[in-house]
């Protein structure tokens, strides 16, 4: 046939990834304003200290530092997320190699936040594994491997 080739519809288990990409990335960038926003500089730590101690927290030092580092983690997983989501149409191995290793790299830092800390939440762990599984099955690879 003559013209350009047939466009190829992204696969139904790379659409759930993107998806899921885009409520997780939106989500982590309004959590990081958020506690940023929590993170205030202007309040010494001393007084939120004495804020804490009222309402029975005994040990609430560098608690300003500690929000602020969560979230430049959650801000940095929203953007990494949301770029790669934006990408994803993009049919190059390296897209899918980029998802696989983001992925995996979730997953494994979610299982190792699960066993660190026993009462953190499962589901993070779940979506990622869930999001690196459905990059991994074969119409995923396909669609970025067979690019005619």
């Amino acid at each position: 046939m003559y013209g350009p080739p047939a466009r190829v519809s992204m696969p139904g288990t790379l659409v759930g990834v993107r998806v899921m990409m885009v409520i997780l990335g939106a989500g982590g960038l309004l959590l990081a304003v958020l506690t940023g926003l929590l993170a205030d500089p202007q309040t010494t730590d001393g007084q939120r200290e004495a804020a804490f101690l009222e309402h029975g927290v005994e040990n609430a030092t560098g608690w300003s530092e500690a929000l602020f580092w969560i979230a430049v983690a959650t801000g940095a997983y929203a953007v990494l997320a949301l770029g790669l989501a934006a990408v994803m149409g993009r049919r190059t191995p390296v897209v899918w190699w980029l998802l696989a290793a983001f992925h995996g790299a979730m997953t494994l830092w979610w299982l190792w936040v699960l066993v660190d800390s026993p009462g953190v939440s499962f589901l993070p762990l779940a979506l990622s594994a869930a999001m690196l599984g459905l990059v991994l099955m074969q119409p995923s690879r396909t669609y970025y491997r067979n690019l005619h």
